[in-house]
């Protein structure tokens, strides 16, 4: 998943890949996740996999593990988002029929 910012709420269990501005994690995540802004674990949240990010903060309680990396160098998604071909807005497909 791409997006600009993504919560996990307290009861929430994720598992994949997400590459986001923003991540908030009050439950449980586990893949692979790379924020180019600001990753927070809050105080029940538990982060585990790949992860790379800008900025972190770990509230205490807070958990974090796997392959973890600081990096200053991650792409904002919002440079991705520039229309394509592949990539059209759902009015534009419905405009060519």
């Amino acid at each position: 998943m791409k997006t600009d910012n993504v919560v996990i709420g307290a009861t929430g269990d994720c598992k994949g890949n997400i590459e986001t501005h923003n991540a908030d994690i009050w439950g449980k995540f586990d893949g692979e996740i790379k924020a180019s802004g600001t990753l927070t674990i809050q105080e029940q949240g538990i982060a585990s996999g790949d992860i790379e990010y800008q900025n972190l903060q770990i509230k205490l309680g807070g958990q974090i593990s796997g392959d973890i990396k600081k990096s200053d160098k991650i792409q904002s998604i919002k440079k991705d988002s520039k229309p394509s071909e592949d990539n059209i807005s759902l009015q534009e497909s419905i405009k060519k029929e």
